[in-house]
């Protein structure tokens, strides 16, 4: 098991391999045209970041550094008791244009409203 001071020191490390990746994966590809084009690079890049391209200072991808120091496949889910490259992804299920509502801040906001013409507001501080 690592210490915490080998943790912060690998997650740097890992944030490093991380950024040389994308610089290095995205830097001829063109800008997406659409949401459903950003997607598509984007998993594109995770199956390519996980399963094929070899760490700089391993020469191994983030699925066979994780098998070798767990014994089986990553899973898709964060685990921060078990360090690992794997770049867990996953989509939100989420609709934007609904992202308010889906918070509850919509309600939230209706109740405040409400609270305050209706005089609780003021009636509450005594």
């Amino acid at each position: 098991m690592m210490d915490k001071e080998e943790i912060e020191k690998e997650g740097l490390r890992s944030m490093k391999e991380f950024d040389m990746a994308w610089t290095e994966f995205f830097k001829d590809k063109p800008n997406p045209k659409n949401d459903e084009e950003d997607k598509k690079q984007q998993e594109e890049f995770h199956h390519w970041y996980n399963y094929m391209r070899k760490q700089s200072d391993t020469g191994k991808t983030p699925v066979e550094m994780h098998k070798e120091i767990y014994g089986e496949e990553p899973k898709n889910i964060f685990d921060e008791t078990r360090p690992s490259r794997f770049m867990n992804f996953e989509w939100d299920d989420y609709d934007d244009e609904n992202f308010e509502e889906d918070n509850g801040e919509k309600r939230l906001k209706e109740l405040a409203d409400n609270m305050f013409d209706n005089g609780v507001w003021q009636n509450s501080k005594g």
